[in-house]
């Protein structure tokens, strides 16, 4: 993390400080992520620190002294995630977004004639 850029370690450290992120000041202060479970928890903050700015830009939060817009956070993330896979952690970007692909499919399944309770989608009309 020696060379990540100040204001990417600034924004994840004003977030951290909000969330009462023990772990992520560590990691910040020490500029270095040790271990995988350190690896596991930075990614885990980036996640929830990403739901937090959407809400500041739609409120006009301002964070270093500009308001805060998502691309701030997009940026934060791939510099952070370029990290974790050059340090060896990249099986923990890939289960990641695996994990997000599966959450966030669209469309979403059609219910399923046999789950009991549910109708299947209606046939359209000739």
């Amino acid at each position: 993390m020696k060379n990540i850029h100040k204001p990417i370690i600034d924004f994840m450290a004003y977030y951290a400080k909000q969330l009462n992120d023990e772990t992520v000041l560590r990691v910040l202060s020490n500029l270095s992520i040790n271990t995988e479970d350190e690896a596991k928890r930075v990614l885990s903050f980036l996640e929830i620190m990403c739901d937090h700015v959407i809400e500041d830009a739609k409120n006009n939060v301002v964070v270093l002294n500009q308001s805060v817009c998502t691309s701030d956070a997009e940026k934060v993330c791939d510099v952070i995630e370029d990290y974790i896979e050059e340090i060896g952690y990249e099986h923990l970007i890939q289960s990641e977004t695996s994990n997000q692909t599966q959450q966030w499919r669209w469309p979403p399944e059609s219910p399923r004639k046999s789950e009991p309770g549910r109708h299947a989608p209606a046939s359209p009309t000739p």
